[in-house]
């Protein structure tokens, strides 16, 4: 009789079935977990700038797109406000921008603003100078590491 099921071959398609859905589970759970990193990559990773004498301050290295845009906006206002004597304005963006890309979070815009004479603003701006510093180094990196697979490719 072609069509009907027996009960063993309810329990084979149930089983397949049981494997494929693990198996898709294991899958979405791999790639999850790489988001997962991705995300929090934008947090957790950074490294010590010196500020001299052993002094260091954690400085994120990898800020969102979000955040690039963000801080890139904030600079060109600095910017603005520095060239326009804008004291009180410089000194918001400066602690918005440090906030920003410190890694400590008790580094807050209100903590750096309700404490400056607690801290020597040089520090702050010689952190955020070596961000970039860092960022523009490694994006000479990959320059290098681009231009080189393309040379060996053309041989």
């Amino acid at each position: 009789m072609a069509g009907i099921l027996t009960e063993n071959d309810l329990k084979r398609v149930e089983a397949i079935r049981k494997l494929k859905a693990e198996q898709l589970a294991e899958i979405e759970d791999k790639w999850t977990k790489e988001i997962d990193r991705l995300e929090r990559r934008v947090t957790d990773q950074y490294e010590d700038v010196d500020l001299g004498n052993g002094d260091t301050l954690a400085i994120r290295t990898r800020l969102s797109a979000l955040e690039s845009n963000q801080l890139d906006q904030k600079l060109k206002k600095f910017k603005a406000a520095g060239e326009n004597d804008d004291a009180d304005q410089t000194n918001t963006l400066m602690c918005d921008i440090v906030s920003m890309v410190t890694a400590n979070p008790l580094l807050t815009k209100d903590y750096l603003m309700n404490n400056m004479d607690k801290y020597a603003t040089m520090d702050v701006i010689n952190a955020v100078e070596s961000f970039y510093t860092m960022l523009a180094n490694k994006g000479s990196e990959i320059k290098e590491i681009q231009s080189f697979r393309t040379e060996q490719s053309g041989d």
